[in-house]
C-alpha cells in the first residue's frame, strides 16, 4: 500500500513538473534549457550547423540557413515550420529578407556571392560577387542583412570588414572593423537604423552604427559558436544560432 501510494505521488509530482514547463502550448523539451537569471532560454532545432537567420515579416518566424546549403522556416522556439525546396550545393552562412516583397536572400561563403533565391525557391540568381584581395580560404563572408535597397554585408576575419551594396546603382563600399575578431552574422535593426553583429570567437554581440562605429557591446558567452543573429528590440530579445550545436537561443538585450 505505501509503495503504491508513493508511485502515485512521484506520477503526480511529474505531472506538475511538466505542465508547469510548458509555455504558451509548448510542450517541455528535454533538450532545450533557461538559465536561472532568464538571461536566455536555448531551443533545439532540425539545423544543421546553423549560421544565418533573420525574421519573416512581422518578425513572426524565422528564416534560417546552414552550412550543407539547406535553408528552413523555423518558429521562434527553435521548431521546424518548413524546408524549402532548394536543394543544389552551398555553404551558406548568411540570410535575409525584403520584407516588403517577400525576396530571400543567401550569402555563399565558397562563391563569395550574395544571391536571390527564385520565386519557385529552387534555384539562385546572383546579386553581388565579393572580391577580397588575398582573401582567406574558409574567412570569407558570414553574413548579411537588408534594409530600403541596400545591403551589409560581413566578411569574417582578415580582414573583418564590412561592406555595403546599394541594389540600384551597385555602388559597393566597404570599412574595416577593428572591434571584432570575427565577423559572423548581421542584423539590421528598424527601430534605431543601426546593425547588430554576431562575434564567434570573442563571444559578444556588437551594436554599432551603419558606418561600423561601435555603439556597445554584450557577451554571450553562454554560447559555443554564435554564427546567426536576429534582434528584435520591440521585445527585448535577440535570437542567436549556435552553428556547433544548432540550437537558437532567445537572449535578453542588455545593452
Amino acid at each position: 500500500m505505501v509503495k503504491k501510494t508513493v508511485n502515485i505521488l512521484i506520477c503526480i509530482s511529474l505531472l506538475i513538473f511538466m505542465t508547469e514547463r510548458c509555455t504558451n502550448g509548448v510542450p517541455y523539451n528535454p533538450d532545450d534549457e533557461t538559465n536561472d537569471n532568464a538571461e536566455y532560454t536555448a531551443y533545439s532545432t532540425q539545423v544543421s550547423e546553423l549560421s544565418g537567420i533573420c525574421f519573416t515579416a512581422g518578425n513572426t518566424s524565422l528564416m534560417a540557413v546552414s552550412d550543407k546549403g539547406k535553408i528552413y522556416e523555423i518558429a521562434l522556439d527553435g521548431k521546424n515550420i518548413r524546408q524549402l525546396p532548394y536543394s543544389a550545393n552551398g555553404d551558406f552562412e548568411g540570410i535575409t529578407m525584403n520584407n516588403a516583397t517577400g525576396e530571400i536572400f543567401v550569402a555563399d561563403e565558397t562563391s563569395m556571392s550574395i544571391n536571390r533565391l527564385t520565386a519557385n525557391e529552387t534555384s539562385l540568381t546572383e546579386i553581388v560577387k565579393i572580391n577580397i584581395q588575398n582573401a582567406i580560404s574558409n574567412k570569407g563572408i558570414e553574413g548579411v542583412t537588408y534594409h530600403n535597397g541596400v545591403f551589409y554585408i560581413v566578411n569574417q576575419t582578415e580582414p573583418t570588414r564590412l561592406f555595403t551594396y546599394v541594389q540600384s546603382t551597385q555602388a559597393l563600399t566597404y570599412v574595416d572593423i577593428t572591434f571584432a575578431q570575427y565577423l559572423s552574422d548581421i542584423c539590421y535593426d528598424t527601430s534605431d537604423n543601426t546593425l547588430w553583429i554576431a562575434d564567434s570567437n570573442s563571444k559578444k554581440v556588437f551594436h554599432c552604427k551603419l558606418d561600423g562605429t561601435l555603439i556597445n557591446s554584450q557577451s554571450v558567452s553562454f554560447i559555443a559558436k554564435a554564427e546567426a543573429i536576429a534582434v528584435d528590440r520591440s521585445k527585448g530579445y535577440m535570437w542567436l544560432g549556435c552553428d556547433s550545436s544548432g540550437k537558437l537561443y532567445k537572449v535578453k538585450i542588455a545593452i
